[in-house]
């Protein structure tokens, strides 16, 4: 079974890193998000992994780059998608992200 993502085709044994175009922004760049694909050596289920969906995670990034820089493609049977920043908007990387804040109001019941 082949696999492509944005024209892009993942052969059977292989790891690749694309940048993928999820939007065109109202100043007219291009917002893209990294993807990570391990293809395994025969076909299989697919895994995807995301992290950053609200931007201030910071641990899940570690877990995706240790998965995708220690798993070799060829023991995997199946696929791997990883998203090390899934929203990219939120990032503290991006401009104009607001700071983590370091108090947050909590309620409680009683």
């Amino acid at each position: 079974m082949s696999l492509s993502i944005n024209a892009q085709d993942f052969e059977p044994g292989s790891k690749s890193f694309l940048l993928l175009k999820v939007a065109k922004m109202l100043d007219s760049s291009e917002l893209y998000i990294p993807l990570h694909v391990i293809r395994g050596v025969s076909d299989g289920p697919v895994l995807g992994l995301l992290a950053s969906v609200h931007g201030t995670e910071y641990y899940q990034n570690r877990i995706i780059r240790r998965i995708v820089n220690e798993t070799s493609a060829d023991e995997v049977n199946g696929t791997i998608l990883a998203v090390p920043v899934a929203n990219s908007l939120r990032s503290p990387t991006y401009p104009g992200t607001p700071p983590i804040p370091l108090k947050r109001p909590w309620t409680s019941r009683t």
